[in-house]
């Protein structure tokens, strides 16, 4: 095994463990409650092969809720040396607290600000760990760049440059993941790239997602009673930045299927039961800032959404981005609906966005770039708690501490003291 193991697409009683091995091998996983050795889950056998790069992606069934378990990867009848933890997630009619570290905007090869992010975070012992746009800036265009992306990233050498990453995050909290223009290929890149299907390709090899759309990676999950969350495909459906903004242009729907991304969303809020919808944006939504690759440049679909939760009612909405390499929270007042933007995990630069351009943000902003004559780096993660109907964003720098803090009830008020 040369990497892994990573988990992904937790269920109640369901995961889905990825790897790589250095050539052709027979692997199968084991799987063991914690504290009941005795009692173990064995997967069935898969070959790697060189088709997908000799990863894999092996089903775990017939789980119990919320669980923590150990798995062990077996190669060739060999036990491997690097371990991999999760739990699951609680069935969907039990009300369960719920807390999920969110980590955006990686620099692997950019002289990365050197921090803490990656062992806090792990600290806050997260019942997943979602990684949000621009995992790298690398802008990978053809399969072997992709491929080498998510190696480095994956990469348990002590000396790497993101080391921590897999020490305290990779292999011991599920994950989910969306990319950004930086990891799908290229700056404000777009459907039309010509990487778009290596992208695709590359995303199904290296990542154990959830289910995903049919036209890109969108997908959704849900957690316990509480929490269901939407993850959005930005950049493989989207329309040039360049296009006139007028009711055909579309971030999510640029080839208009009548059955879409889209129409995916708006179904799957009008017809969510929890409590708390996320939707996990890798563009900023917020209608007061008006950063050329943001929602600012799609302003008709961005209306056409917001203006659908409002007429149906929906409660409980909130937009969760990366992409500013700073931090920002707004309960609604600004952004048109209850927002938030979680700062890079270890860019040097921060808020590259003209104060001009960076809009009204009623909780404030962690990063102002034009208070901040040095631009000092902002670097840092975010931190979502959920239980029942209180809910609680917070924005934490690189050694911890609390820099911005929103809290909120639903369903009868977002609202609460700036």
């Amino acid at each position: 095994m040369t990497h892994g193991p990573v988990v992904g697409a937790v269920t109640a009683r369901t995961a889905r463990v990825w790897l790589r091995t250095s050539g052709p091998a027979s692997v199968k996983i084991e799987s063991a409650a914690d504290g009941q050795t005795q009692t173990k889950y064995v997967s069935g056998t898969f070959v790697s092969d060189d088709k997908n790069d000799f990863t894999l992606q092996i089903p775990l069934e017939n789980l119990t809720p919320a669980t923590q378990y150990d798995v062990t990867v077996w190669v060739n009848e060999s036990a491997q040396p690097r371990q991999g933890r999760f739990r699951t997630f609680p069935n969907e009619n039990n009300a369960a607290p719920f807390k999920m570290v969110i980590l955006t905007d990686f620099g692997y090869l950019q002289a990365p600000v050197s921090n803490r992010v990656f062992e806090l975070a792990a600290a806050e012992n997260p019942d997943l760990v979602f990684i949000g746009g621009d995992f790298d800036h690398r802008d990978p265009k053809l399969v072997p760049a992709k491929r080498q992306m998510f190696q480095d990233l994956y990469s348990d050498d002590p000396n790497a440059p993101l080391a921590d990453f897999a020490k305290f995050i990779l292999h011991n909290y599920p994950l989910a993941y969306q990319w950004d223009d930086h990891d799908y290929g290229g700056d404000n890149s777009d459907r039309t790239a010509t990487w778009r299907e290596s992208a695709l390709q590359v995303y199904r090899e290296y990542f154990p997602s959830y289910p995903m759309g049919k036209y890109g990676i969108y997908q959704s999950f849900r957690y316990g009673k509480e929490v269901e969350v939407f993850v959005l495909d930005g950049r493989s459906q989207r329309d040039p930045n360049q296009t006139p903004d007028d009711a055909n242009k579309s971030m999510l729907n640029g080839e208009r299927h009548p059955d879409g991304q889209v129409q995916w969303l708006l179904d799957g809020l009008k017809n969510s039961t929890a409590t708390w919808k996320l939707i996990m944006s890798p563009s900023v939504l917020n209608r007061t800032m008006h950063k050329t690759d943001s929602w600012a440049n799609f302003s008709h679909e961005r209306e056409t959404i917001l203006n659908f939760i409002k007429l149906e009612k929906i409660d409980g909405v909130i937009v969760i981005a990366g992409d500013l390499h700073g931090g920002a929270l707004d309960d609604g007042r600004n952004a048109g609906i209850p927002s938030a933007v979680i700062p890079s995990v270890n860019l040097p630069t921060c808020m590259s966005v003209p104060r001009a351009k960076l809009g009204e943000w009623s909780h404030g902003v962690y990063g102002d770039a034009l208070k901040d004559k040095n631009n000092t780096p902002c670097v840092g993660y975010g931190v979502v708690t959920m239980q029942e109907r209180h809910a609680r964003i917070a924005i934490k720098d690189g050694s911890g501490s609390l820099k911005l803090e929103m809290n909120m009830v639903s369903p009868t008020s977002f609202r609460s003291n700036p």
